[in-house]
C-alpha cells in the first residue's frame, strides 16, 4: 500500500550543496518503525518514485550494514536512483545519517494507544511519523477512513431521518459506541445481530451504520477465512466492524454451528489463534477488541438449529439478536405512526441508503476527535452512562444478561455523549427509547426461551412418568406392539430401579432443547453409563412378538425427576 504524502515528514538534510531528487516537491525521507507484532526493527524510506509520484519501502532495519543491500532494495520497489555511483552513494549516505535514533510504532491493530487514536492510517491525535498501522491490516478496513459531503449533510440527510427508526437510530449509535466499548469493564466485545425475513430494512440499518465511519460503498461480509476475520478484527479494533450477510459464513472442519461458535469466540475474545513458529514471522499473533454489526435471514438460534444444537449462554452474551419486524408491520420504521403504504417504506429505506453513498465518513472523525480530547475523564463518563442506563431499563426486570445489558449501555453511552456534542441531532429521550425497546425485545425472546426450556422438561418429566408410555417391567423382556411406540420402561436391575428411555424419544419431546437437557441430566449424576463406558446399552425388547435389540440411555429414577423440577413456567 502506497501512502500519501505526508507533509510532517522530516525532510534529510542536503550535504555536500546539492539537491537529492530533480523533483524538490518529493524528497527522500528515512523512518524508522518498531513493529507491535513481530517486535523487529523495520526502515522505511520514502522516495522519488521511478514512474513518478512518492514511493515507499520497508526494509529490515540490518540493511544500514551493508549499502548495496538497502540499494537493491530500494531498486525492487521502484526508487528512481541515478545510476552513477558517486551520486547514488551520497542519497544513501544521507539515507542512513536521517534514521531516527528512537522507533515510532508500527501498530498491528487500530484503535486507542495510550492517548492517541489509529483510525486505519489516520492517527487522531497523534503524529503520524510516530505512529502508524501495519499495512497488511489496514487492507482489511477499505470501507473506514474515506469521507465525503459535509458533515451537516450528513446529519440532515442519514441522522435525521434514522430517527424515525429505533433499528437505524440504534444502528448508527452503536457504530459510535466501539471507542467507548474499551471503557466499560467488559468482559468480551460484541456482535449485535439485526436478522429477519428479506425486504424488511436489515441492509438500510447496516448501511446508515457504515456512513458513520466511511464508505458506504464498501459493505463486507462473512465470507472469510480464519486468518482473514483475525486481520479484519485487528483492523477493525475500537472501530464498527459491519458485516452482512450472514448466510455467507465459512465453516471450518465440522458443523456450520460449531465453527460459528468457534469464530464467535475468537472475535469477541480479541486474540488470534497461535501460529506455529515457522510462519510466525508472516502471521503473528493479533489482538483487537471488536464491536460489530452483523444481519441475516435467521437467528444465531436458528442457525445452530439447523445442526441440532443449541448456543451456549456464552454464544448469546456475545452474539445478540435484534429481530426485525416484518415488512407488513413497517420493518425498520417502527417509529412511524401511522402506518404508511409498504412502497412508502421502500422508497424511504432506498432514499437513506442513497444518501449514505452520498455522505459518510465525518461523524467518526469528528467523534475521534472529541474522544481523543477528553480520554482521561472517558472511564468515569462512559460508566456513569451505563450505570444510568441499567437503572432507566430495570434492573429487576429486564430478563436480560447483565453483561447484555452492560453493552447496550455502551450504545447509551455512545448515544447520549453524541447527542450533548451536537453529532446527532435527536432528542436525548430518542436514545433512551431506542436502547431500552431494542433490549425488551431481547429480554423478551431470553424469557421466550427460558419458557420453552421449562415446557420441554416437564413434557419430559410427565412422559416418564406415564405407565402407558413407560411402563414398568417387573419380570421377563419389555414388550411392544411397534417401535413408534417404543419410549422407554422401567425396571429393577442389581436391586435398584433404572429407568431407560430411547435417545430418539428425548429428540422428539424436547426439540432443539434436548442437547441441553441431556447436559443437565448429566450434570446432575442422573445418566448410567452402559458397558465399556458407553452412554447408550444395547437392551432386548419383543417387538411385535419377535425379540430384537434396541439401544437406551439408562437414568436413575429419583436424580432423573430431580433435574427435571416443576416450574411455573410449565404450567
Amino acid at each position: 500500500m502506497r501512502r500519501p504524502n505526508n507533509p510532517k515528514a522530516r525532510f534529510l538534510p542536503l550535504t555536500r550543496d546539492r539537491t537529492l531528487t530533480e523533483e524538490p516537491s518529493i524528497a527522500w525521507k528515512a523512518f524508522r518503525w518498531r513493529d507491535e507484532a513481530s517486535g523487529d526493527d523495520l526502515l522505511e524510506v520514502r522516495f522519488p518514485a521511478a514512474g513518478g509520484g512518492e514511493g515507499s519501502a520497508f526494509l529490515p532495519i540490518s540493511v544500514v550494514d551493508n549499502p548495496q543491500r538497502l540499494v537493491a532494495g530500494l531498486r525492487d520497489k521502484g526508487a528512481r536512483l541515478p545510476m552513477e555511483k558517486s551520486a547514488r552513494d551520497a542519497i544513501i549516505e544521507d539515507v542512513i545519517a536521517g534514521i531516527p535514533d528512537h522507533p515510532g510504532l508500527q501498530a498491528a491493530r487500530s484503535g486507542w494507544h495510550d492517548g492517541s487514536f489509529l483510525f486505519v492510517e489516520d492517527p487522531i491525535n497523534g503524529d503520524p511519523d510516530k505512529i502508524r498501522l501495519r499495512d497488511d491490516i489496514a487492507l482489511h478496513a477499505p470501507e473506514l477512513g474515506s469521507a465525503a459531503g459535509p458533515l451537516a449533510r450528513w446529519r440532515a440527510n442519514v441522522a435525521a431521518p434514522a430517527a424515525q427508526s429505533s433499528y437505524v437510530s440504534f444502528a448508527i449509535m452503536a457504530a459510535l459506541a466501539p471507542p467507548l466499548a474499551r471503557f466499560g469493564a467488559l468482559d468480551e466485545g460484541a456482535i449485535f445481530n439485526f436478522h429477519g425475513i428479506s425486504s424488511t430494512g436489515k441492509t438500510t440499518a447496516l448501511f446508515a451504520a457504515l456512513s458513520v465511519g466511511g464508505s458506504a460503498a464498501n459493505l463486507l461480509d462473512w465470507n472469510a477465512t480464519d486468518r482473514g476475520l483475525h486481520e479484519r478484527c485487528a483492523a477493525h479494533s475500537d472501530l464498527p466492524m459491519i458485516l452482512d450477510d450472514l448466510e455467507r459464513f465459512r465453516s471450518d472442519k465440522g458443523s456450520r454451528a460449531r465453527s460459528l461458535s468457534n469464530r464467535l469466540h475468537t472475535i469477541t475474545g480479541g486474540r488470534s489463534s497461535s501460529t506455529s513458529t515457522v510462519v510466525r514471522d508472516h502471521l503473528p499473533e493479533l489482538n483487537w477488541l471488536a464491536w460489530g454489526l452483523s444481519s441475516g435471514p435467521r437467528s444465531l438460534r436458528e442457525e445452530f438449529a439447523q445442526d441440532r444444537m443449541e448456543p451456549t449462554i456464552g454464544d448469546e452474551r456475545r452474539w445478540i439478536d435484534i429481530c426485525i419486524p416484518a415488512a407488513a408491520d413497517g420493518g425498520v420504521w417502527d417509529r412511524i405512526r401511522p402506518s404508511q403504504p409498504l412502497r412508502q417504506l421502500s422508497e424511504r429505506s432506498e432514499a437513506l441508503k442513497v444518501a449514505c453513498r452520498d455522505y459518510y465518513g465525518w461523524p467518526m472523525r469528528r467523534w475521534l476527535r472529541h474522544l481523543t480530547s477528553m480520554n482521561a475523564n472517558l472511564p468515569g463518563i462512559v460508566q456513569g452512562h451505563i450505570n444510568g442506563f441499567i437503572a432507566l431499563a430495570g434492573p429487576e426486570d429486564a430478563g436480560a444478561d447483565r453483561s447484555v445489558m452492560k453493552k447496550f449501555g455502551v450504545v447509551y453511552a455512545a448515544g447520549q455523549m453524541a447527542v450533548q456534542t451536537g453529532l446527532l441531532p435527536w432528542p436525548p429521550s430518542l436514545v433512551t427509547e431506542a436502547c431500552r425497546d431494542l433490549l425488551s425485545s431481547c429480554a423478551l425472546s431470553s424469557r421466550r426461551r427460558d419458557i420453552a426450556l421449562s415446557q420441554a422438561r416437564s413434557a419430559l418429566r410427565a412422559a416418564s412418568c406415564d405407565v402407558a408410555r413407560v411402563p414398568f417391567v417387573r419380570s421377563g423382556l419389555p414388550q411392544f406392539s411397534e417401535e413408534r411406540n417404543c419410549d422407554g420402561f422401567r425396571q429393577m436391575r442389581g436391586g435398584n430401579e433404572v429407568l431407560y428411555l430411547r435417545r430418539e424419544t428425548i429428540d422428539r419431546i424436547c426439540g432443539m432443547a434436548s442437547d441441553r437437557i441431556m447436559r443437565e441430566l448429566g450434570t446432575a449424576g442422573a445418566v448410567r453409563r452402559g458397558q465399556g463406558g458407553k452412554q447408550a446399552v444395547q437392551m432386548r425388547v419383543l417387538m411385535g412378538g419377535e425379540e430384537t435389540k434396541m439401544r437406551f440411555l439408562a437414568f436413575s429414577p429419583e436424580l432423573f425427576l430431580a433435574a427435571l423440577p416443576v416450574t411455573p413456567h410449565a404450567a
